[in-house]
């Protein structure tokens, strides 16, 4: 039975999340990945396997995020010119608007935790 529980506990853990995740969409036009990516180039750059260490994803899913970003005009990709294979990301003038948004932000966690 206990077992139960705590599947229905983490049911109730996603349900949060996801609804967190679309109120920081909804404020700020990025999902937590890209959020996460921003705040890690805040006021520098970074290469992107540095990146993927520090937000805690796969390589693979960090190129994707950072796809997404660029496309959207937040973030500028670069090759190293000591070694063309490393990617140099950098927050764009948009981006750090964005990356501002992100700071101000208030999300009303108490609400999340009347749902669990």
């Amino acid at each position: 039975m206990e077992q139960i529980q705590s599947i229905c506990t983490l049911r109730e853990i996603v349900r949060a999340f996801r609804l967190l995740e679309t109120r920081l969409i909804e404020q700020t036009g990025v999902d937590l990945n890209e959020a996460m990516i921003i705040c890690a180039l805040a006021g520098e750059s970074r290469c992107s396997k540095d990146l993927a260490q520090c937000v805690g994803l796969l390589p693979a899913h960090t190129s994707k995020v950072l796809a997404s970003l660029e496309t959207k005009g937040l973030l500028s990709r670069t090759n190293a010119r000591e070694d063309r294979r490393r990617v140099i990301c950098a927050l764009t003038a948009q981006g750090e608007e964005t990356l501002g948004r992100l700071r101000s932000l208030e999300l009303d966690f108490a609400s999340l935790r009347e749902m669990l």
